[in-house]
């Protein structure tokens, strides 16, 4: 096996590690019952070295970590997400290395860069995007951006699972972080549309920097099954909308001979773009394409 090492997979190298530290911890009778008790939960899915790395061979840390992890990972509200998204420095969701875009694709939308970020939180049985390889990867197998970033969304984790949890629902956004992370922090329901996303920062040549989020973590976010939308827009509409009221949101996909991403919020003759700092507006007069998200919120809340 020490010989194959290298060659094979690094979750499955971690994986074997971690067994090997479990079989180790279970010749005590605490550590056994306490790695039986809480290793199968579903958002933990028996990858348990973070909480082991946590505690210092401490089983009573380790059960108090193991509770606090489970509830925070499966808080209806998305309660993880939020508190990471919140630190300053967590670096969360995580960057992984930047999409490779062709020549043609550069020119057509006239775009310099396409950096990918992952909210890690698919859960169960998702190998690649779940919780497990946020909380447990090595950021050392992975080159340098992504082993930064990785690192930072660790070392906030930590932070989180160790101190005692908010008792308040509501998270008051850190004045620190940028504003579309206060979105994601203020909006649950747009947290739970992130589960099934990549977050993409594309860069344009006129220095314009646009979010979008896609509905298809494995596939490349110009494929024509993939179906995008736009950051602010995307919160307008989560935060909103509501049964029968008319609101609608368009997605994108890419087509050939298209020029423009252009996902947006509808409803009727209304449509709501987003590019960088502006907005769009049809169908709505005089208003002001500099307007805070929060602004426009309450406007159309207002009708």
């Amino acid at each position: 096996m020490e010989k194959n090492k290298k060659y094979a997979p690094q979750n499955f190298n971690q994986q074997f590690e971690e067994e090997k530290r479990k079989y180790e911890l279970c010749k005590d009778l605490a550590w056994s019952e306490a790695i039986r008790n809480w290793e199968d939960y579903p958002c933990l899915e028996g990858r348990i070295k973070f909480l082991l790395d946590y505690c210092c061979d401490d089983v009573t840390k380790f059960e108090e970590y193991a509770e606090r992890a489970v509830k925070l990972l499966q808080n209806e509200n998305n309660l993880f997400e939020r508190l990471l998204l919140n630190q300053k420095d967590s670096s969360y969701p995580c960057q992984l290395e930047n999409m490779k875009v062709s020549n043609e694709k550069q020119t057509l939308f006239n775009i310099i860069s396409v950096e990918q970020f992952s909210f890690f939180n698919k859960g169960k049985s998702d190998r690649d995007f779940g919780w497990h390889r946020l909380l447990n990867d090595n950021p050392d197998e992975y080159k340098k951006q992504r082993q930064d970033s990785l690192n930072a969304c660790q070392e906030a984790a930590k932070n989180i699972i160790c101190k005692e949890l908010p008792k308040e629902k509501k998270i008051t956004p850190n004045t620190e972080i940028v504003e579309w992370k206060k979105n994601l922090v203020k909006c649950p329901k747009l947290i739970k549309y992130c589960t099934n996303t990549i977050l993409y920062k594309v860069t344009y040549k006129d220095n314009i920097i646009s979010y979008y989020l896609s509905t298809d973590i494995r596939d490349h976010f110009f494929s024509k099954r993939n179906k995008v939308s736009e950051l602010y827009t995307r919160y307008l509409y989560e935060t909103i909308h509501k049964d029968g009221d008319g609101w609608e949101y368009a997605t994108w996909s890419y087509k050939d001979n298209c020029k423009v991403i252009d996902p947006y919020l509808k409803k009727g003759e209304i449509e709501i773009r987003r590019k960088g700092d502006y907005w769009c507006f049809k169908g709505l007069e005089s208003i002001d394409n500099k307007i805070s998200v929060d602004e426009l919120v309450k406007m159309l809340k207002q009708g």
